[in-house]
Formats: structure tokens, C-alpha cells, sequence
């Protein structure tokens, strides 16, 4: 799976960023479910969710970031997703290796304009973002970026593994 990456679908669902509950992990994953459902029956890996604002918020099962100019974006905590360990992970990595990183809304033009773009979750843990909606990112391949990330987390793991 890592070396296609993931094939997303924006959902018609709509994450309110404002929500008491929208961060935190609660047995609640009904539009989670919902939204993974609609990306599966139109034959996509995954659903990304807007907040009611239009910007980014997350998938139905992770984080997502994108690369513009060497600079690593997030969403902020702030527009209504569940902060994932991997996320968090990431972010530590990203200042390890001394990049540029902003919590920042996020809309869909600057995901199809990313140079590149990726998802965290604890299980897929770090995933290439190659298309979004038929439409691919960059060049439709894991970044540079990604993949030193990436290399960096499977150092780590495997380190606490052994």
C-alpha cells in the first residue's frame, strides 16, 4: 500500500470545529464511519473532512500533512479533529530535523497544489497522500520529505521494538 499511497475523496460530511467533543476519542465515530463508508462505496482508500469553515480538518481515521515549499502544514488543533499520538510523533520528527512547521487552516487548493502531502494514523502510520477527488498530488509518488519522515519514525519504532 505505501508505494501507491492513498487514493482520497473529500466527504460531504462536515466536521464542526466548534464541538465540545471534537477532541476527544470517545466511542462516538459515527460520521467517521459514515464518511469512510461513502469514500469506500465510490472506490477510494480513505475520506478526508472539511470543518463547517471549509478547511481541512482530517479523515475519517487520522492526521494529514502537506509540504508547500519545503514548509510542513497541519491543520490546528483548533478546526475540530481528534489529535492522533502519530501526528504528535511527527511533529516531534519534523523539529528534529530542523523543518519549517505551522499549524495552519488548510484549504483544498493548497492540498492540490502541495509539492507533497501524507496521513498519519496508528495503524497505516505515516501514508503518501497521491490523489485527492481523481485529482493527483504532486507527482502522485511519496516526497522527499515523507519519506524522511517516515524513515526517521521507522528508526524510531524499531528501536523501542528491539
Amino acid at each position: 500500500m505505501y508505494e501507491k499511497g492513498f487514493r482520497t475523496v473529500v466527504s460531504t460530511l462536515r466536521r464542526y470545529s466548534g464541538s465540545p467533543v471534537s477532541e476527544m476519542k470517545t466511542l462516538n465515530y459515527i460520521e467517521s464511519m459514515l464518511a469512510r463508508q461513502e469514500a469506500r462505496m465510490a472506490a477510494y482508500d480513505e475520506a478526508l473532512l472539511l470543518n463547517e469553515k471549509g478547511y481541512l480538518s482530517e479523515l475519517s481515521s487520522g492526521n494529514m500533512f502537506i509540504v508547500i515549499g519545503g514548509v510542513l502544514k497541519t491543520p490546528p488543533e483548533d478546526s475540530g479533529f481528534i489529535s492522533g499520538v502519530v501526528r504528535e510523533v511527527v511533529l516531534q520528527i519534523a523539529s528534529q530535523l530542523d523543518k519549517e512547521t505551522i499549524e495552519t487552516d488548510i484549504t483544498l487548493e493548497d492540498l492540490y497544489q502541495a509539492d507533497e502531502a501524507f496521513l498519519t494514523n496508528s495503524v497505516f502510520e505515516i501514508m503518501p497522500l497521491t490523489s485527492v477527488n481523481n485529482r493527483v498530488i504532486a507527482s502522485g509518488k511519496p516526497g522527499k520529505m515523507t519519506n524522511e519522515i517516515l524513515g526517521v519514525y521507522r528508526d524510531m519504532v524499531s528501536k523501542e521494538c528491539t
